[in-house]
């Protein structure tokens, strides 16, 4: 079996690719942009950009936080605040 250092990427590589997608997405930096090539090593880029641009979708106050799927301001959760609400 390979070790991790044979392949091109280290855990300490895959966690620095990560918080590199994580702060691209909270610039606003489109995904295509990924400086790296290594699948690995992308895929980390990729799934810290896709956390940091959730985390930046659901801060308070922004509006797209609570749209459904239908894309009108409604959630599927929106009955469950309501029942809290009340």
């Amino acid at each position: 079996m390979a070790r991790s250092g044979e392949l091109g990427w280290d855990l300490e590589s895959l966690n620095k690719a990560y918080d590199h997608g994580y702060m691209a997405a909270s610039v606003h930096m489109e995904p295509s942009r990924c400086p790296y090539w290594t699948d690995v090593i992308r895929a980390a880029w990729e799934a810290g950009w896709e956390d940091g641009h959730l985390a930046c979708t659901m801060k308070p106050g922004n509006s797209t936080s609570r749209t459904g799927p239908e894309g009108n301001g409604s959630s599927s959760l929106d009955p469950l605040f309501s029942s809290l609400s009340a």
